[in-house]
C-alpha cells in the first residue's frame, strides 16, 4: 500500500479557501516524498482529504484512498 498523509475536514469545508491551499501544499509535499522514496525503492505517497462524514467503522483506508485522494488543482 502507498504511504498516505490524512486530514479529516467537515464536508462543507472541503472547498474552503483555507483548506484548498493547504491541500495543495500537502499534495506537493507528497510528490516530493514520492520522488525521494523512489531513490531507495520506497512506496509512493498520496494525500487524503477526507470529509468527516465519509469516516465510518467499516471503511478501510484503501476505500478512503479510492474516494478521497487529493490532487493538485489546475
Amino acid at each position: 500500500m502507498d504511504r498516505e498523509g490524512e486530514s479529516a475536514q467537515a464536508g462543507d469545508e472541503i472547498s474552503d479557501d483555507v483548506v484548498q491551499p493547504n491541500g495543495d501544499a500537502a499534495a506537493v509535499w507528497c510528490e516530493h516524498a514520492t520522488a525521494y522514496a523512489k531513490t531507495y525503492g520506497g512506496k509512493p505517497w498520496v494525500y487524503l482529504l477526507i470529509p468527516h462524514d465519509q469516516i465510518s467503522e467499516q471503511m478501510s483506508l484503501a476505500g478512503l484512498a479510492a474516494r478521497c485522494t487529493y490532487g493538485l488543482r489546475a
